[in-house]
């Protein structure tokens, strides 16, 4: 299943419609993507970005580089789908920073708000997640591997 552009364009085009004329938003393209590739885990972190459970989210520099797509940086803004690939809401990154898997911490698990919020929990799935990602994509995982923690902000939500 593709990602529905027209879907993403509307929606976008729905948040700025609520922003003044001289917002800064309104010069920003923003990507679109489902947590996890989309599915049942697409849906229940969309959710959770949605009811502000959710405040973070970690990926491989490789996850772009495979894509030919720039890194996150600050003030990049995302449009978050759901399984479907639906648009339900709108982010927009507030800190991104590089950091070994093994140097992320117990603050930066639970603002990431999925499972029980732990950092046992957190370094769990994402073991098994990104050494998915890596042998899909090519590359190699190891605690020592870089990740990029990024925090977000909720800008536009969509809960239907």
């Amino acid at each position: 299943m593709d990602i529905d552009r027209d879907a993403c364009n509307a929606f976008w085009t729905e948040y700025l419609r609520h922003l003044p004329q001289n917002h800064a938003h309104r010069t920003i393209k923003p990507d679109a993507f489902a947590f996890g590739g989309g599915g049942e885990l697409a849906d229940e972190l969309a959710l959770l970005v949605l009811n502000g459970t959710k405040r973070a989210t970690t990926s491989l520099a490789i996850e772009f580089t495979s894509l030919d797509e720039p890194l996150p940086t600050v003030g990049a803004m995302s449009i978050i789908l759901r399984g479907d690939l639906k648009p339900v809401a709108i982010i927009e990154r507030s800190s991104v920073a590089i950091i070994p898997f093994e140097s992320v911490d117990d603050e930066y698990a639970a603002i990431e708000g999925e499972g029980d919020g732990t950092l046992s929990y957190w370094r769990e799935v994402h073991i098994e997640y990104f050494t998915e990602v890596c042998t899909r994509l090519g590359g190699c995982f190891d605690i020592k591997t870089p990740v990029i923690c990024q925090i977000f902000e909720l800008r536009w939500p969509r809960l239907s």
